[in-house]
């Protein structure tokens, strides 16, 4: 357990936390919070209400989560009202905690990675821990925050409004990508094709792309669907029975696996194209972590 200190506040800790909620938190890995010298169980579980409980991690001046063996603290500039970014959105502590357990373990390799809308940072740099090479981006008012949470993390800041073909440019320099991933990012109908043409621009072939979110607006998430899936193959799984991570389930947030499509080759002799397999082509099977999918039926 972690107790707090006298005179603490500026900041919270998300870790363990059991009392509240015995049975489920002694299974389940889940974050309190800590702060004004007051010890708060504030597990974000099913038996509790994570809405409340994030609200109040969202109104700390910042949050420090243990991660790759070390304490990782962010700072949030809540005073902003020209961005969403200058709060840690839930989705980042599921999709950092997802991939660190599901992902990364059975890969093998160090990570090329960038995260689109990085806002305060906590996912990217939460990667960088984990052992990646991390370029966090966002649009210029939300750069000041950022540059200053990756202060001596090893991660590269650059500017990226999604859709902008020189800062596109500029960011797929530092590539080639292994992943692109992003968290609560599709909240608008007008940022879903520049998103997406920005995840095409970024993901080299072999890429993947980790998408964790809210359905903020509907209108928003049914085109996110109907254009990843022309472009990419779509895998919509599950936080289900993942331990530490009831909240998500709760939420409803999220989870997408994107994949570049196969390319579409001509056949020799004839009109017709056939599409070539690069796994196929080489012998090499992607490994993909065992997830459980869970098709949401809102579409």
């Amino acid at each position: 357990d972690t107790q707090a200190q006298p005179g603490a506040g500026a900041h919270a800790m998300v870790e363990d936390a059991t009392p509240g909620c015995a049975a489920k938190a002694a299974r389940a890995r889940a974050w309190p919070i800590q702060g004004r010298g007051i010890k708060e169980e504030a597990a974000l579980s099913s038996c509790d209400q994570p809405s409340e409980k994030l609200f109040e991690l969202a109104n700390r001046p910042s949050l420090c989560l243990r991660i790759g063996g070390s304490v990782l603290e962010v700072s949030q500039d809540r005073s902003t009202q020209e961005h969403s970014g200058g709060v840690v959105w839930e989705t980042a502590f599921f999709l950092l905690r997802y991939l660190e357990r599901e992902v990364l373990p059975g890969l093998g390799r160090r990570l090329r990675v960038v995260e689109l809308g990085a806002g305060c940072g906590l996912l990217g740099l939460g990667l960088a821990r984990l052992g990646c090479e991390v370029v966090l981006t966002d649009q210029p008012l939300a750069l000041p925050n950022l540059r200053h949470n990756a202060e001596g993390s090893g991660a590269e800041v650059q500017v990226l409004s999604w859709g902008d073909v020189e800062h596109m440019e500029a960011v797929r320099r530092q590539g080639p990508f292994d992943l692109v991933v992003g968290s609560d990012v599709v909240f608008a109908l007008r940022f879903v094709e520049p998103l997406l043409q920005t995840i095409g621009a970024l993901l080299q072939d072999s890429g993947t792309c980790w998408l964790c979110l809210q359905r903020r607006d509907p209108d928003a998430h049914a085109l996110l669907m109907q254009k990843a899936a022309e472009a990419f193959e779509v895998q919509e799984l599950s936080f289900e029975g993942l331990q530490g991570l009831e909240a998500a389930q709760e939420l409803e947030c999220l989870l997408l696996r994107l994949t570049r499509r196969p390319a579409i080759q001509q056949v020799p002799g004839s009109g017709a194209g056939e599409r070539k397999d690069p796994k196929r082509r080489t012998g090499k099977e992607q490994k993909v972590p065992p997830c459980r999918r869970n098709p949401r039926r809102w579409l």
